[in-house]
């Protein structure tokens, strides 16, 4: 993906779900020093390319869907991550065929997905907590599939 003006990307990258996240900062106008930039927050497809005929556009863009970023303001974001909930479950008892019981788990709260991104206000001070972005994502389309194995031996 090709960037212009002096935009770059501005700390660790998250993929989740075949979408790669980032955060840029584009500087402000040139020449004018006092000028603030501006952040942004991007989840573009890394397999699927938005134009096949011309790579450097990038992937096809995936958070926020139609559009190529979200601006988030003149703080700079110093990367993203991507945060799961706990999924939760209580016990539920059932009778099984042998007149037994059998103990099952009942799925009370699923898990969760966000994109986070911390962002230093200008002018915090030290001590103070920095403000943070949290936008909730989608669950996955695709299942996590485990191709391999280890043996231990002693």
């Amino acid at each position: 993906m090709k960037f212009t003006s002096g935009e770059r990307v501005t700390g660790p990258m998250a993929v989740f779900d075949k979408t790669l996240h980032f955060a840029t900062y584009k500087v402000g106008l040139a020449g004018t020093a006092c000028t603030v930039g501006s952040s942004y927050l991007y989840g573009r497809d890394y397999v699927a390319p938005q134009n096949a005929g011309n790579l450097a556009l990038g992937g096809q863009y995936r958070s926020p869907a139609a559009s190529p970023f979200t601006a988030v303001g003149p703080e700079l974001i110093p990367g993203v991550s991507i945060r799961a909930s706990q999924a939760c479950a209580v016990d539920q008892p059932s009778n099984d065929y042998f007149g037994g019981t059998r103990i099952g788990a009942k799925l009370t709260t699923p898990t969760s997905y966000s994109l986070v991104a911390n962002i230093a206000a200008s002018n915090s001070a030290p001590g103070v907590p920095v403000k943070q972005i949290s936008k909730p994502l989608a669950l996955p389309r695709t299942r996590t599939v485990v191709d391999a194995w280890a043996s231990i031996v002693e």
